[in-house]
This record gives structure tokens, sequence and C-alpha cells, in this order.
């Protein structure tokens, strides 16, 4: 692997560790909101509003409180947008109601809302009654130790992927979990292969994901992890030194059943093959987010 991975060699060594190459949605889309939009949807050319995440939560008892969450935002992604409920939080920490730090104020509080929200309408106490649980289980979790000597880097993934790791191993009814990772647009000072913006992020989410892994250790087996994003870059280099828009790109999936490799057609950078000046997505990013789907076991 690339410098910048090599915490993630001991993955790929021991079949924990995929690459899809050229992947992407199915035509060249250069805007970051519409993009999204339809790439969280997963339905082009459908009414579809609603995320292809909750759609599948929805096939399946929603698993709890902790069905599906947002992990290091309170922004809940378009994936996830739809009937099912869904929790955003920053960190496991701070998921607590406003000003109720004391356990006795909180325990409190939680009373006084249960039994507000008992009498509601369905579709308001639901909702509540399923966030208040949630920050009962939060606030039960306490503080956490990695195992396996994993160090998380102190960044915003790195930190995300510890949330989530002590979320895993708490048995809270986990099916589903996002973050996001930005910082990712480098128009300008992309930097180079030995230095710079790309390289200082790929090692941070290499850094990441391998302490993730090492703290899961053999319960990473019951994990799939997929890294995925709205477009790729450009193929040449922009006047300001980075690289702007453009479609095919890389997906990364980690953990069990993985089956180690470089997959999917590699169409080549000759500027024949190009479209636009872009990579050519030979792979439409729903067949691997489908083939997880339906094979993981």
């Amino acid at each position: 692997l690339h410098p910048a991975l090599s915490a993630l060699q001991p993955f790929w060594n021991t079949n924990k560790l995929a690459f899809v190459q050229a992947a992407g949605m199915t035509s060249p889309n250069r805007s970051h909101f519409a993009a999204m939009d339809e790439m969280e949807r997963a339905a082009p050319g459908t009414s579809a509003r609603s995320g292809w995440l909750d759609r599948t939560i929805g096939l399946h008892a929603p698993g709890g409180p902790f069905g599906a969450v947002q992990m290091g935002s309170t922004d809940i992604p378009e994936s996830l947008t739809g009937p099912w409920p869904e929790i955003g939080m920053n960190s496991i920490s701070s998921f607590r109601l406003s000003g109720t730090g004391n356990p006795t104020e909180r325990a409190a509080w939680s009373t006084v809302l249960t039994s507000l929200y008992n009498v509601a309408p369905p579709e308001i106490s639901d909702a509540a009654t399923n966030t208040l649980g949630a920050l009962n289980t939060a606030a039960s979790l306490g503080a956490y130790t990695p195992a396996n000597g994993a160090t998380y880097p102190n960044s915003s993934v790195g930190k995300a992927l510890r949330n989530t790791a002590q979320l895993i191993k708490a048995n809270v009814g986990l099916r589903v979990l996002t973050i996001d990772l930005g910082d990712w647009d480098m128009h300008a000072g992309l930097g180079r292969v030995d230095s710079g913006w790309m390289r200082d992020k790929l090692t941070d989410l290499g850094n990441s994901l391998a302490a993730f892994g090492n703290d899961l250790g053999a319960a990473m087996s019951g994990v799939t992890l997929v890294t995925i994003s709205e477009f790729g870059r450009r193929v040449d280099e922009n006047e300001s030194g980075g690289v702007d828009h453009g479609w095919g790109n890389v997906m990364m999936v980690m953990g069990g059943n993985v089956v180690q490799g470089v997959h999917g057609t590699w169409p080549g950078l000759a500027k024949a093959n190009l479209v636009q000046g872009d990579l050519r997505a030979t792979t439409d990013y729903r067949a691997v987010l489908a083939d997880i789907l339906v094979n993981r076991t």
C-alpha cells in the first residue's frame, strides 16, 4: 500500500481490506450538493425522497434507539432520511440533555419528559421515547479505553471511529452508522506524493481505520466498513496546484467477509479513455453497496 495508508497493511495481508477502483455514479455530476443528494438517495430517475440506508433499515427491525446513528455530527445525512428513527451525536459523552450534567438532574428530567410524551400522539411520542432511551443508554456507558493497544488520532474521524467502536462493543443494537469526513475539496495546494494536504488526509484516515480495526479485534469480523465519496477529481492538475471535481473515484471496504484485492475495471488514464478530462466510472457504487447488503452474513 501507499506509505500514507501503511497502517492498513496488516488488514490487507489478512484479507480484511479491499479497494474498488473507478467507482462512482452512472454519469458525471460535479456539483457537491446534487451529487450527494443522488448518491445518498441511490434512486436516480425515481420519485423516492428517502435515503438508501433508511430504506434498508425499514426492511428489518430497527434494533432499538441506536439502530441507526450519525456519529461526529448532529446533522443527519440524506442516506438516513425517511420514516425510520435515527440519532445524530457529536460523541457519546456529549450526547445528553442540555444542562443535565448531574446524574440526579438527568434522571429527573428523563422521568418528567417520559411522562409528558406518554400522552402525546405516536408520531411524536415514538421519537421522544426513542431519544430518551438512547440518552439513558449513552449515560450508562461511561469512560472508554480502546483495546489491543489501539491509539486513535486526535482528529474528527479518529474520535468518531473511537466512539463507534465503543457503541459496537456495548451491544446497544447498532445496525448502521455513518460518519462524514470533510476537507477533501482540494482545488488548490493538493501537495506531493510524499507531503501535503492529500497525503496528510490519507494518513489520518489510514491511521484512524487501523486503530478502529485493532480496537475491535475479532469483533471486526462482524463489521463491514465502506468509504465512499460523491465524486472523484479530474486527472489534470489545475493552475493552483489542485484538482477540480471529477467522476471516477475509489471505494474502500474493510472488515469481515471481504475479498481482498483491487476490484473493478480500470479504464486507464490515456486521454482517449477519459470523459471530459475525468476518470471514467466503470463500477456503479450501488453495485458495491448491494453486494454487501445481499451477501454480508
